[in-house]
């Protein structure tokens, strides 16, 4: 692939994230049925399930998902999201922002070399699902607002399989080590892979200019079947593990019909730009 094809596709996925057309997207089921998988089946344990790629239907829903009793509730006193506003005087003129102090991240895409396959994570994400289910309902943000702290009806319209998101082995930044260490933790606590850290390469990073200023570190390293951990346990419950054939890779980073962040599309495409793997 020719490094104008790659610049050409990444400025594609900035585009998609601008332009998706939600009213489309949630109008069936069916929608959610691709006619080709992406999938293959890595590991799995008495937690954690994975992704195969003979049933087409799997890939939009995750093995014994079952969410109910769903409430807004306000946000207090929360270890991860603390809201604030700030004010100030920008050249004559004052301004207020309203902003959300996270932590800092790292986030790694995972290469398995025996299965020529990228390795992803897929869970259920409220945040993603609200989004789109407000959509459903034609609210606003501020109405959301109001059924929280009135502790007014809550309605889910929307498919639950609409939350379930595709995003790279992550961990947050809240211990004052090595980012490299803190990387390597997570791949070894979420993914269940044993690598060293002089295998891990940092590629980019990136920030939220918009609510948030948190910083993300993005990581790629490749590992093999062999180095799988024995008998592991991933820390994170209800996810799955996804094996993204190389080969699909960039149709799946440009399709709009995938929840995922733009780090997801940046780093694959990224490798395919710089001819990694």
């Amino acid at each position: 692939m020719t490094r104008t094809r790659c610049c050409f596709l990444l400025i594609r996925s900035i585009e998609i994230l601008h332009q998706i057309n939600f009213k489309s997207a949630y109008t069936s089921r069916n929608l959610f049925i691709k006619s080709r998988s992406f999938g293959c089946r890595p590991y799995s344990n008495s937690k954690t399930t994975t992704t195969t790629a003979t049933s087409k239907e799997n890939i939009k829903t995750m093995d014994g998902m079952e969410i109910k009793d769903m409430k807004l509730v306000p946000c207090t006193q929360s270890k991860y999201v603390v809201p604030g506003r700030v004010t100030f005087n920008q050249n004559g003129r004052q301004r207020k922002w309203d902003y959300v102090k996270v932590h800092d991240s790292v986030s790694i895409l995972i290469y398995n070399k025996t299965r020529d396959a990228f390795v992803l994570v897929r869970q259920f994400r409220p945040a993603p699902y609200l989004n789109i289910n407000s959509k459903m309902l034609k609210e606003e943000v501020s109405d959301i607002e109001n059924k929280s702290s009135e502790k007014k009806e809550f309605k889910t319209v929307a498919p639950f399989e609409l939350g379930v998101t595709y995003e790279l082995c992550a961990g947050i930044v809240d211990q004052k080590r090595p980012l490299v260490e803190i990387t390597k933790d997570a791949i070894s606590q979420m993914m269940g892979y044993n690598v060293e850290e002089k295998q891990i390469k940092r590629i980019y990073q990136t920030n939220h200019v918009g609510y948030s200023g948190d910083r993300c570190d993005i990581y790629i390293v490749e590992v093999t079947d062999e180095m799988l951990i024995k008998d592991f346990k991933p820390d994170a419950d209800l996810v799955e593990y996804f094996y993204l054939s190389r080969n699909d890779a960039q149709e799946f980073a440009t399709s709009d019909e995938y929840v995922k962040n733009s780090n997801v599309i940046a780093s694959i495409l990224w490798c395919f730009l710089h001819n990694i793997f």
